[in-house]
């Protein structure tokens, strides 16, 4: 009877020893695996906004592009809006006064 108490209390100490070990061995990976991971993160993030800083910069070199080449195109139609009001302005005058003498 002692020796199969002798085996149990060994089998009690050894499970101890595992369930010890366990623990150690999570107290010791767990702080690699979210070091791992937070490093992970960062590097995602940083790629992410390197990418989001490129994606606007060649959204504002677009948008220089296109504002150059519509800056003459739209100098030409302000200079032709400017000739066609003064036309216009003129043939108002023009009426007014033909209108002045007449009805007069």
């Amino acid at each position: 009877m002692y020796k199969k108490s002798n085996n149990g209390v060994v089998g009690l100490v050894l499970i101890g020893a595992g369930a010890a070990l366990v623990g150690t061995g999570f107290a010791l990976v767990t702080p690699v695996c979210l070091s791992w991971s937070r490093n992970r993160l960062q590097d995602a993030y940083s790629k992410g906004k390197k990418r989001m800083i490129s994606g606007f910069e060649s959204a504002a070199e677009t948008l220089g592009d296109v504002a150059s080449k519509a800056q003459t195109p739209l100098g030409e139609a302000a200079k032709a809006a400017r000739q066609t009001t003064a036309i216009a302005a003129g043939a108002v005058e023009s009426a007014a006064h033909y209108v002045r003498e007449h009805v007069s």
